[in-house]
């Protein structure tokens, strides 16, 4: 498959590659690697050669973001580190009580390092496995001084071929690609809908969060690009800005058309339409993706066809209001398709935008030159910030981090005390199985100890039957990269290659013979026990616990974004820029609730009552999300001439019933609402039925502008119904709540 992307579509494919190089860091990974096992080949020092490699390896893998300066610094200071960490690991090998001391910092300092992103766990991980393994000997401050500078030597390759070349090349990448990912995130998710809308909803919806999590990842990689105060001689962050709300708003409304397709999929009237509609959402992806081709290449080509794709969406939508105008259906009908329509026109508005700021900012980006770029430190002490306030009891990162030191040197301990030939892979797969909290350790326990005993067994093999080191390079090269392959795919098979690769470097030049692979076997099953075990017995944190707190937290961020959302249409601002972090806290919210509900799956003393519980009150909650959003993407076609003060009560009727269920769930409280749904909507109607009988008796010019009137109160009110069904529902799905409607007079 990726040979015939590569073929077919090679422009496509190195899109791809520069948003997401995982192709390009595995073969970086390799040639750093293997690189440098060679040249310790061909230099007699291949006892030393391990050390560098792995720290060639896992350094070019780590996944840093940022501009390339910062990537420099990161990659320094994380190559200096392991550096370090390789070089206590040797002196204190002899020596029991210093090898623990100093394994109680690394590890914990390792374990506090997750909380720099995937590098840091990256580089706080190779900073124990180094640690560990130098503790064999000969532990003398002249082996220790020459296996770490193997590490820097290592750390030095993978800076250069990972940052130093592409930096030289294209100095501007990195703003490129952190601008440019949202938007081919969005288009996908654009595309996506026509094919959602024929599969359940439920896991529809799980798809949808998937890719809201990318979104949501893309912004955030963004955002070092638009700090405020910024005193770089050129900023371009008020450009940035623009360009990445307009794709984020681009996604969002993405994410909202699923469920307006839906709707409109159940209209048997309209599926003369359906051919049309989804002819749109291709070409509205077109366009998209033609944006973060735009942001990469800054073409004159790119810029022509993003405005050709742009007219070709504004054509299908004039197709579609003349369609569905000539079919003379009525409104009810329409209204559907309608909303769909405002949408379509939203979006079509957020590429008009981002291709406006484009411009603006190709202007600006002509004067970045590679010193106004180098301004590392700030994004650094941010995170190290960030990490230093993890530092309380209540932090999952703090515990794991104790966890992580005290099982780490427990099993030290044991490897000293019984004296077990390879006795630190007991504490190698404890690194790899323990995670932050009991689920996830649970979840990928059996893959990671199934993968590794595997590759423990066939790398066992390969290092007693084969004996040329150019050999085993190679197959070290492959593991390597069907390692990375598998790595999102198939996490046990992963895990086997990964652990195939760690055996054949770490016995490269050791004696070896069928006992160590037994041991071997033996320690990582011993491992992978005392990791679950220790998740399960030191300082957990249900989450099952704490699902009230979860969901009313979402609720709430769906509360503020309504009463948003009303008092945009109220002051007839069309959509404000508040209402984009209103709608970011609600998605966050979400996602931090269906997080939360995969970690009690795993966890014990959860019942199935209580996971189905959460999971269909996070499914309404989160389809309660996208019609308000839906409802945000309407308000620009809302006619600005008219009033609707009975919606705005009915939106603040919806708000205190959100505000009521949240508490409720939070302090695990049954309460009786009485609510005037029922009322409201009554009002609504005969507001609408009194505007089609004065349609009758007006003239030309104001029956045109009453006929929009009508249009505007039934497009709200059809929003309102679906809005109002939702929060019926979650009230009723979620036990807490008794709905009592007040009584007509």
């Amino acid at each position: 498959m990726l040979l015939k992307t590569y073929i077919t579509n090679p422009r496509t494919f190195i899109n791809r590659e520069r948003q997401n190089p995982d192709i390009t860091r595995a073969l970086v990974s390799m040639v750093s690697l293997v690189g440098f096992l060679v040249v310790a080949e061909l230099t007699g020092h291949v006892d030393i050669g391990v050390y560098g490699g792995l720290a060639a390896e896992l350094i070019s893998w780590a996944r840093v973001t940022g501009s390339f300066a910062h990537r420099v610094w990161v990659m320094i200071l994380g190559t200096l580190a392991v550096a370090v960490a390789t070089f206590l690991g040797t002196i204190a090998g002899g020596n029991m009580i210093a090898a623990m001391a100093f394994l109680v910092v690394v590890a914990f300092l390792s374990g506090m390092a997750r909380g720099l992103g995937d590098h840091g766990l990256t580089l706080g991980t190779l900073a124990v496995v180094l640690f560990l393994l130098a503790l064999y000997g000969p532990n003398t401050q002249a082996m220790a001084e020459k296996r770490a500078i193997a590490v820097l030597l290592g750390g030095a390759l993978s800076i250069t071929l990972r940052v130093i070349i592409l930096w030289l090349l294209n100095p501007q990448l990195p703003y490129d690609i952190a601008i440019s990912k949202p938007w081919t995130i969005s288009s996908s998710i654009m595309g996506m809908v026509p094919a959602l809308c024929e599969e359940d909803e439920h896991e529809a919806e799980t798809k949808l969060n998937e890719e809201e999590v990318k979104l949501r990842v893309a912004i955030n990689d963004l955002l070092p690009y638009l700090r405020k105060g910024d005193s770089k001689l050129v900023s371009v962050r008020r450009e940035l800005l623009k360009v990445v709300r307009a794709g984020s708003r681009f996604g969002s409304t993405a994410m909202a058309l699923f469920y307006e397709m839906v709707q409109v999929g159940k209209h048997e009237r309209l599926s003369f339409l359906m051919p049309t509609l989804k002819n749109t959402f291709q070409t509205l992806e077109l366009a998209g993706s033609t944006v973060g081709h735009y942001l990469l290449s800054k073409s004159h080509e790119d810029e022509e066809l993003l405005k050709i794709r742009i007219q070709r969406v504004e054509n299908m939508v004039l197709i579609i209001r003349k369609r569905l105008d000539a079919a003379g259906l009525p409104i009810e009908d329409k209204l559907e398709v309608m909303k769909v329509i405002y949408m379509f026109e939203s979006s079509i508005s957020y590429l008009h935008t981002a291709l406006n700021w484009i411009e603006k900012l190709d202007e600006k980006r002509k004067k970045l030159s590679f010193v106004t770029q180098f301004q590392p430190s700030i994004s650094i002490k941010s995170q190290w910030k960030n990490t230093l306030s993890e530092f309380t009891a209540d932090s999952e990162l703090f515990r794991h981090s104790l966890r992580l030191t005290v099982i780490a040197t427990f099993c030290l301990f044991l490897y000293y005390f019984f004296e077990i030939p390879r006795g630190y892979w007991i504490a190698l797969t404890v690194m790899v199985v323990l995670q932050p909290d009991f689920s996830s350790t649970r979840l990928k326990a059996w893959d990671r100890v199934l993968g590794t005993l595997g590759g423990v067994l066939i790398g066992s093999l390969l290092i007693h039957y084969v004996k040329y080191e150019y050999v085993i390079f190679i197959v070290i090269a492959i593991c390597l990269f069907l390692f990375f392959y598998f790595q999102a795919r198939n996490y046990a098979i992963a895990v086997f290659f990964l652990t195939i690769e760690l055996v054949a470097l770490i016995d490269l030049t050791l004696p070896y013979d069928w006992h160590i692979g037994l041991y071997r076997m033996m320690n990582t099953i011993l491992g992978g026990v005392i990791a679950v075990a220790s998740a399960y017995l030191l300082w957990p944190k249900w989450q099952h616990v704490k699902l009230g707190h979860f969901l009313g937290h979402a609720i709430k961020a769906n509360r503020v974004y309504l009463m948003q959302i009303g008092h945009e249409l109220k002051e007839k601002t069309g959509f404000h820029a508040r209402l984009i972090g209103l709608r970011r806290k609600a998605e966050v919210a979400n996602l931090n609730m269906a997080e939360a509900l995969k970690k009690v799956k795993y966890e014990p003393g959860a019942s199935k009552t209580l996971i189905a519980f959460g999971e269909n009150l996070a499914f309404y909650n989160a389809k309660l999300t996208r019609e308000i959003t839906a409802f945000g993407a309407i308000l620009p076609g809302i006619s600005k001439e008219f009033e609707f003060p009975i919606t705005y009560s009915l939106i603040d009727e919806c708000a205190n019933l959100l505000h009521d269920l949240s508490e409720s769930l939070e302090n695990d409280q049954l309460i009786c609402v009485r609510h005037s749904f029922t009322r409201f909507f009554l009002d609504i109607d005969k507001r609408i039925v009194s505007i089609r009988e004065s349609v009758a008796t007006a003239n030309v010019e104001e029956q045109k502008k009453m006929e929009r009137q009508l249009l505007d109160y039934e497009l709200i009110r059809s929003q309102m119904d679906i809005i109002t069904t939702e929060i019926a529902a979650m009230c009723n799905i979620s036990g807490k709540v008794e709905l009592q409607a007040i009584p007509l007079n």
